[in-house]
């Protein structure tokens, strides 16, 4: 189960819930961003996911659950 802290849900007024869900995931075990995007993306696109500033296009976005165990099927 994906745990959420508290301050998390003042950043869902401002993020996607992709944002906010790819952000905890990664956290919760404990995967840098640096780990998650290396050969996937850049280090710059996964902060402004997760900042809410920029959303990643479908494929980009699927890769990414990928690579934090969860399956878009």
């Amino acid at each position: 189960m994906i745990e959420v802290k508290r301050g998390d849900f003042k950043l869902m007024q401002s993020k996607s819930y992709f944002n906010l869900l790819v952000s905890a995931i990664r956290r919760q075990k404990k995967i840098s961003r640096q780990a998650l995007c290396e050969g996937v993306c850049t280090f710059q696109e996964i902060s402004y996911l997760e900042s809410g500033s920029r959303n990643l296009d479908r494929l980009l976005q699927d890769e990414l659950l990928d690579r934090l165990g969860i399956g878009t099927e």
